[in-house]
Order: structure tokens, then sequence, then C-alpha cells
């Protein structure tokens, strides 16, 4: 009977509840976000689930707060603000439905069809992100393919 019940959970939530939610996919494919990470002298550690909120650490100083924000199934908002040095402040929206490829380049490159799917707090706009954190590409585009399947399909063309 348990088995039973746990079979109808799992096919009532799906897949995607048993991963990663759309935020933490969102903050990986942005800035390499993973509670627990550590990639030479900095880390990151998850304090909120919502919004998600990861502290990121440099050489075991608190230095900056990284928190994504869900607008709609396609569109969020990530925003860096420094902890100590209250000037460093970054938002960025950005809108998944538009997005035309990832391929490698740097590290990876994430490409959109609309000229304007990534907006900065400035005003700018730009139709791509380039990692800048560490994160391979392999893993990159499985996280791709992971949010398009169980959070935001995109636009067909």
């Amino acid at each position: 009977m348990r088995a039973v019940i746990s079979l109808g959970v799992w096919l009532l939530l799906g897949t995607a509840a048993l991963g990663q939610s759309a935020e933490e996919t969102v903050s990986f494919l942005l800035n390499g976000t993973e509670d627990g990470r550590k990639i030479e002298h900095f880390s990151y550690r998850r304090v909120t689930e919502n919004p998600l909120t990861y502290i990121l650490t440099v050489k075991g100083v608190d230095l900056v707060k990284f928190t994504v924000s869900q607008i709609n199934a396609c569109e969020y908002v990530s925003e860096f603000a420094g902890i100590k040095d209250r000037s460093k402040y970054f938002k960025t929206q950005v809108n998944f439905s538009a997005v035309k490829d990832i391929r490698p380049a740097e590290t990876w490159l994430l490409e959109f069809a609309d000229r304007c799917a990534v907006q900065e707090i400035d005003g700018s706009c730009k139709n791509n992100l380039i990692s800048e954190y560490g994160v391979e590409y392999h893993r990159a585009s499985a996280a791709l393919a992971y949010f398009r399947a169980n959070f935001c399909k995109g636009n067909a063309y």
C-alpha cells in the first residue's frame, strides 16, 4: 500500500519536484551557484528558499548576497548585493523563453533570439550571456535542457 501511495505522489508531482527548482536551475545557469559549491577561494551557501538566496564567501569572508526571483515560468530576476560594500549592486532580468542556443565559448555562451532578453538595471539590453563561473558546458547544457523540459518550454522559433 505504501508503495502505491509513493508512486501516486511521484506521478502527481512529476519529476521536477524531485530535482532542482526553477530558481535553482536559473541560479546555476546565471552564476554557477550550487549549495556548498567551492571553486578555488570562494564558495556558495544557500540561506533562504523563497526567494532563493545564496551567500558568496571568499577566503572565509561573506562578500555577496545573490538572489533569484521568479516573475513567471520563463522570466527571472537575479540580484547581486555586496554585504559589506553596499555600493556593489547588480540586477538583471532574463527572459528564458527567448533562449535560442547554448554553445561552447570561453566556457559556454547562452544565446537569445530576442535582442533584449537580458535587461540590466541601467536599462541596457543584450542577447547573450557568457559563463564566467567555471560551469562546464556539458553541465550547463543539461541544466538548460532540464529547465526547458520542466519549467519553460520557450518560443518555437
